[in-house]
């Protein structure tokens, strides 16, 4: 990624009400890397106005009460402070919040970075004790300044700037901040501050070895562009897709290690997939553990080890897919076309466009005879726009909610007509294929053999025409 050589000027801006509590760690860590802070205070009563103003990088501090509550009014009074500073970029902190060592040192170096306008980081948010707690991904708080092109809208509570004024891209980096509130005293902290959806999953640790990790994304769905939209439409704010739970199991440790690794956060993949090891598992868990772990090598640079592990997945033909994946990565890293920074990541559906088009090529060649589509939505519509679904000797497609009808000249049928065909049916579907392999296996269709896509049944092998009738009363 190419690099800018001109020194930007950062400006932390904070909104402060009494902070007292934590204010001198964040404003001892902020004099690492920034050259201005700027802060809004709702009518503090602790000595957080007098600890702003005795430090050496706070130019303007605002201090009333307003009565109530609103994140649009305090950010546009501190983003107007900020603007007095002649900032480059602007980062977004609460008053009780320090990044760790290696992002304190990489922070600078990732506004080197061109063509970027806004970065997250991955919020660590301490519950139970300082050294525990959970990690919220995507936060953004990096944002590129220009004067008049930045601004708030009328909003109550997360409230981010508009940026689509500004050009650039957006990013995930694998910088990381650990939010130390609540303050002490506050023994309701889910109920006062919203952490409903955390639990103390993680440790804090360190990571000195951790390189500046970072990838493009889209723009935010939770980043309003007009204020009709903040009128009428509530965002998901979901920090991540997989949300705590009771037992935790080694799928879903891995479904996590998958998610972190993602978005560039190697340290607490790492910690996911030691716990995911404990965990009893089965051929497939051991698959996508061992891929995933030679991800979280590729990420940090250690290729001998990524290439290890990668070779006894891209040799396991139990799950093509992951197999797939794996060979992919091994051969983006064996050509060294990572640029300095990049995570070198695929985009997850180029990766999944490239895998279906080696998928239907190799099971055209066993010849599936009849061969039904379950499913008449985006799935089959991505298989038809690349091309793909000429390849297939498609009979017909199983959709209950649209039988009768046609889709692409196939004709839309129920299940039943499959049963009665004794066809071969190829799950075309993507989020839901694991559900749905469940449940039609759980109902033991009669004479329909199912050819799933991107996952694998557990009991029996991957392809259609390999299993026997031993694999199949299993």
């Amino acid at each position: 990624m190419k690099s800018s050589s001109v020194t930007p000027t950062l400006t932390a801006v904070m909104c402060v009400r009494n902070d007292a509590w934590a204010l001198p760690r964040t404003l001892a860590e902020l004099n690492r890397f920034c050259d201005h802070i700027v802060a809004f205070d709702d009518g503090s009563s602790d000595g957080s106005v007098e600890l702003l103003r005795a430090h050496s990088l706070v130019r303007h501090v605002v201090s009333f009460d307003k009565g109530y509550h609103s994140e649009g009014i305090e950010r546009s009074i501190a983003l107007a402070l900020a603007d007095l500073t002649h900032p480059d970029w602007l980062l977004y902190i609460e008053p009780d919040e320090m990044f760790d060592e290696p992002s304190a040192a990489q922070i600078r170096e990732l506004l080197l970075l061109d063509d970027f306008k806004a970065w997250a980081v991955n919020r660590f948010q301490r519950l139970g004790g300082e050294e525990s707690g959970d990690l919220w991904l995507e936060h953004f708080c990096l944002f590129r300044y220009l004067p008049g092109r930045v601004f708030h809208f009328d909003h109550r509570v997360h409230n981010h700037p508009c940026m689509d004024n500004v050009p650039g891209k957006w990013g995930w980096s694998s910088l990381r901040l650990k939010r130390l509130g609540p303050p002490p005293g506050d023994d309701d902290p889910f109920a006062k501050r919203g952490f409903r959806h955390a639990q103390p999953r993680f440790t804090w640790r360190e990571d000195a070895a951790r390189p500046l990790l970072v990838r493009e994304t889209k723009r935010p769905a939770h980043f309003f562009s007009s204020q009709p939209q903040v009128d009428f439409i509530q965002p998901d704010y979901r920090p991540y897709r997989c949300p705590p739970v009771e037992n935790a199991d080694a799928q879903y440790w891995l479904n996590v290690a998958a998610e972190l690794l993602d978005h560039c956060c190697p340290t607490e993949a790492a910690e996911a997939l030691a716990k995911a090891d404990a965990q009893p598992g089965n051929e497939l868990s051991h698959i996508n553990h061992d891929y995933l772990c030679g991800l979280l090598h590729y990420l940090l640079g250690e290729n001998a080890k990524a290439a290890a592990v990668w070779a006894k997945v891209i040799d396991d033909p139990a799950w093509p897919f992951i197999s797939f994946c794996a060979r992919a990565y091994r051969e983006r890293m064996e050509k060294n076309e990572r640029a300095k920074h990049d995570a070198g990541l695929f985009d997850e559906q180029n990766l999944k466009n490239e895998y279906l088009r080696w998928f239907v090529t190799e099971l055209a060649r066993r010849r599936p005879e009849p061969l039904y589509l379950f499913g008449a939505g985006e799935h089959t519509q991505r298989l038809r726009d690349l091309g793909l679904l000429a390849q297939l000797p498609v009979r017909a497609i199983v959709d209950e909610h649209k039988a009768g009808g046609w889709f692409d000249k196939i004709p839309v049928v129920t299940l039943s007509q499959a049963i009665r065909d004794q066809a071969i049916l190829l799950i075309s579907t993507d989020r839901y294929e694991k559900q749905l392999l469940l449940r039609l296996t759980g109902e033991g269709l009669p004479a329909v053999t199912i050819q799933p896509l991107y996952f694998v049944n557990a009991n029996q092998p991957f392809w259609f025409d390999e299993r026997n009738d031993e694999h199949e009363r299993d």
